[in-house]
């Protein structure tokens, strides 16, 4: 049996999504936002309920918070500016990266605090904004503190290698094969093995393969 396609474009399933976004349930919210990613942001992003971004669910604040950041506006950048405090360290993570993608450049000293922050997943993503946007100066910060992620061998740091890694697949670095090399060769975490194998698949590290053969073997 088929599967039946779903038309992303079709005005019935722009309302069907969108009346998803109405439910109470962190499911269903979830399933509605995941439906509205594919859908044409300049259709969608404007008719999302605001309420989203207020919502009991961490997981919905921070999706939503991305989605919002595709068609920004007056409104949803100050609510970047909010959510850049929130008690979730995911949705401070999806807001760094919403505030990066929208300001660029701009956005450095407004996200550059939380560089000290204990949550690798906001750290990752301002690192990566720094990496992206900043200038030399800047670049070797975060490449400075991309470093310390991958060199914290505690058991408490195993989150931060796996987002350094996971950040070494998303922007290019002269210096990140060397980190990953050493992750894949060293490294006692199954996870953060994984993470950086598929990073140097992402960016096609040549010079880690060898170290890739010699931990299989």
């Amino acid at each position: 049996m088929e599967e039946a396609q779903i038309d992303y474009a079709d005005k019935g399933t722009v309302e069907a999504v969108l009346k998803t976004l109405e439910e109470k349930d962190e499911r269903s919210v979830l399933f509605g936002l995941e439906l509205a990613e594919k859908l044409d942001p300049k259709v969608v992003v404007a008719r999302l309920p605001r309420g989203l971004l207020r919502h009991s669910s961490p997981a919905v604040r921070a999706r939503a918070i991305e989605l919002f950041a595709l068609r920004p506006d007056s409104a949803s950048l100050n609510e970047i500016n909010e959510m850049l405090k929130d008690d979730s360290g995911a949705v401070q993570a999806a807001a760094v990266n919403a505030a990066c993608a929208i300001f660029k450049r701009d956005a450095i000293p407004v996200i550059r605090p939380y560089l000290g922050s204990s949550d690798p997943q906001i750290k990752r993503r301002v690192v990566e904004c720094l990496l992206r946007h900043g200038d030399a100066v800047t670049r070797e910060t975060a490449v400075d503190n991309f470093r310390r992620m991958v060199e914290d061998a505690t058991d408490q740091g195993t989150q931060g290698r796996i987002e350094a890694a996971r950040l070494a697949g998303e922007v290019y670095e002269p210096v990140f094969p060397i980190y990953l090399g050493r992750l894949i060769r060293d490294e006692p975490s199954a996870q953060v093995i994984h993470a950086a194998m598929a990073a140097a698949g992402q960016k096609k590290y040549p010079g880690v393969v060898r170290d890739i053969v010699f931990r299989l073997c």
